[in-house]
């Protein structure tokens, strides 16, 4: 018996459990049919008339459009667009060759738009922002009900039980456009595009890929509250951006418009690299300005394109800055900055200078006896305008080294301006200025003074020249034009003063010269040294250098070649007290490359400086021994004022006059 009333309970169990799943399948059935039996188009009118509840914009499907079960339930459009903002004359805000949306099949029949999942093939998305704020991806801007208005007494509980949702878009090759007024265009194609959004009040997450220059980037976006967000209240949002040669990251809070306040961070093992992939271009950056850069800062950027650092701390190629700016967003934007630094080298500039592009003909590094023909890339000059403040404790730009440093950059339509507020440099101090222009061509001129430089330092580091020691005052104004260092060297114009107190100069002993008449592989000692200099077409000409020595007054004239690297110079050292007071001089003439300069002394002129005396007395006894001999020989007598040609003239016409009246006679 219980065996039979068991087995009675399992069949009628079975039975209720096989009507139940009969009565499952055929509401499912039931649902499936109410939509498939719904025209395409009918769906998607619904879909456009909630999509203009919620926007206030159209969305007009053209083409047939039908219902899919798979892969999404739902259906699959035409061409599409969906309207601009009303202030824009620029066509529609969006446009695709077909759309495949999935839609919830209850929230459809309950009003609602929940829209499961979407695909944009093709997809044309132009975003626009005018100058006063509007956008045209704010649909229903935020408009506060006035004070005055008393609230409903029983208001709807269904009033925004309608909404629109997005769970899920993927968009594939879009070409996004994005316009600010005032500013440039941009304008990226073959951009993919992933959004999901699972609940309305929650957070939305981006996964793109753009390629703006062809190679990919990837950019990950989280913002929580998406739906507040898009209609213009900031909130927590955290980006990501990756690609070759670097990373971007920032977290903290932003709006729709493009304010924001955060940390951002900026990781970049090849900085070149990563801005070509950003499509800023080819870009080669010095090393030691960021070749390899790590870069931390507090930034905030409101709505009128002001963006502010913070806190910021930069690694750049192993140089540790701290800095603050406030910039001007734009197409050319206007930075203000302050930059505090330790111990900064910049070497890379100068050897970035004589370095050859892999791919330039006719082009050459610099050697001992030649200047970079490289071209000079000044196109950072255009880049941005403003002023940037810069101290450090040291500075090497390799042909120039620099102590406690202030000084200002200063640029304004490709041209900059550097003035040394204070420098301390080689034991002494410079003031002064120097000009980058890349207006119409490259050049490069200034103007600074010097005091106690020591030359050996200075001439050494730019010009590999170690053998004049000293500490000097120097005035300098200069102007160079050209493309290449080689062709700024080779114009130089401008002029100078030198003025140095007690110094040194090896490989010439003027001393040893003027005892022996061989001065060279000594070194000279001098009490002081004066110079004035005119530059001419890269050559540096000087006619009143002075060096005073102990007993010897030295004298210098010439050429040193700045464009050639050479030197044509005559140093004439006067022993003042030799010959009874008279003097006695030996020109040294310095000439050659400036990596092997030759050092030999003038005999001819030498020869003309110290015996010109003697020789004019010697001539004078000639002179006269002649005269006595031609009186004794000849008779001839020189009269008062006539010279002995004269007398032997006036002899030869009385006897001939003699010999022609005898011939007649």
């Amino acid at each position: 018996m219980r065996s039979t009333s068991g087995s009675s309970t399992r069949s009628i169990a079975m039975r209720w459990l096989i009507r139940l799943a009969g009565v499952l399948l055929l509401i499912a059935g039931v649902a499936v049919g109410s939509v498939l039996l719904l025209p395409g188009d009918r769906i998607a009118r619904i879909a456009s008339d909630q999509i203009r509840a919620q926007t206030g914009r159209d969305l007009v499907f053209t083409g047939d459009t039908q219902v899919t079960l798979w892969p999404v339930l739902g259906i699959v459009t035409g061409p599409v667009a969906f309207a601009n903002a009303s202030w824009s004359d620029q066509g529609p805000m969006f446009t695709a060759d077909s759309l495949a949306i999935g839609v919830n099949t209850a929230g459809l029949f309950g009003g609602d738009v929940r829209i499961t999942k979407v695909d944009a093939e093709n997809p044309v998305v132009r975003l626009e922002q005018r100058a006063d704020g509007r956008a045209n991806w704010l649909f229903r801007p935020a408009s506060p009900t006035p004070s005055n208005v008393p609230a409903p007494a029983n208001p709807d509980p269904n009033a925004d039980k309608n909404e629109f949702v997005l769970e899920h878009l993927d968009v594939r090759n879009a070409r996004l456009i994005y316009a600010v007024e005032g500013q440039d265009t941009i304008d990226i194609a073959n951009v993919d595009l992933s959004l999901i959004w699972p609940e309305p009040a929650g957070a939305a997450q981006f996964d793109a890929t753009a390629r703006p220059t062809g190679v990919p980037l990837s950019i990950k976006v989280e913002i929580d509250k998406f739906a507040e967000w898009s209609q213009g209240q900031p909130q927590p949002v955290s980006v990501a951006v990756s690609g070759p040669g670097g990373a971007v990251s920032f977290e903290g809070v932003a709006g729709i418009l493009g304010e924001l306040a955060g940390q951002t961070k900026i990781t970049t093992p090849d900085t070149g690299g990563f801005l070509n992939a950003l499509g800023v271009g080819p870009v080669d950056v010095p090393q030691g300005l960021g070749r390899k850069a790590d870069i931390s800062a507090n930034v905030t950027l409101i709505r009128d394109g002001v963006l502010a650092l913070r806190d910021a701390v930069m690694n750049l190629d192993g140089n540790s800055l701290r800095a603050e700016a406030d910039i001007q967003l734009g197409d050319v934007p206007q930075i203000n900055a302050r930059l505090s630094a330790g111990r900064l080298d910049v070497s890379g500039l100068n050897a970035g200078a004589g370095a050859p592009a892999a791919s330039s003909a006719g082009t050459a590094p610099a050697t001992p006896s030649s200047w970079s023909t490289t071209p000079i890339d000044a196109s950072v000059l255009s880049t941005f305008e403003g002023v940037i403040a810069l101290s450090a404790e040291a500075i090497d730009f390799g042909s120039l080294k620099l102590d406690a440093t202030r000084m200002d950059l200063r640029v304004d339509r490709s041209r900059a301006v550097v003035t040394l507020e204070e420098v301390l440099a080689y034991d002494g101090r410079i003031a002064g200025e120097i000009v980058l222009n890349n207006r119409n061509g490259f050049s490069t001129g200034g103007a600074f003074q010097g005091t106690g430089i020591a030359l050996n330092g200075v001439l050494s580091d730019m010009a590999g020249w170690k053998r004049l020691t000293g500490q000097a005052d120097i005035r300098l104004a200069f102007l160079g034009v050209g493309q290449s260092v080689d062709q700024i060297m080779r114009n130089l114009s401008g002029e100078g003063t030198l003025s140095v107190g007690r110094g040194t100069i090896s490989g010439l002993d003027l001393d040893r010269l003027i005892r022996s008449g061989d001065g060279g592989g000594g070194t000279t000692v001098f009490d002081s040294l004066t110079a004035s200099i005119v530059m001419k077409n890269g050559d540096v000409l000087n006619d009143d250098l002075l060096l005073i020595l102990p007993q010897i007054e030295t004298r210098g004239a010439g050429r040193i070649g700045l464009g050639a690297k050479d030197i044509d110079y005559l140093i004439t050292p006067v022993a003042v007290r030799a010959r009874s007071g008279n003097g006695f001089a030996i020109p040294v003439r310095i000439s050659g490359p400036w990596a092997a300069p030759r050092i030999i002394p003038d005999v001819g002129a030498a020869l003309e400086l110290n015996f010109e005396q003697e020789r004019k007395a010697l001539e004078s006894e000639v002179r006269q021994e002649v005269e006595r001999t031609l009186q004794k020989e000849l008779g001839i007598v020189t009269e008062e004022g006539q010279t002995t040609e004269e007398a032997i003239q006036d002899k030869l016409e009385q006897e001939l006059g003699r010999s022609l009246k005898k011939l007649f006679d």
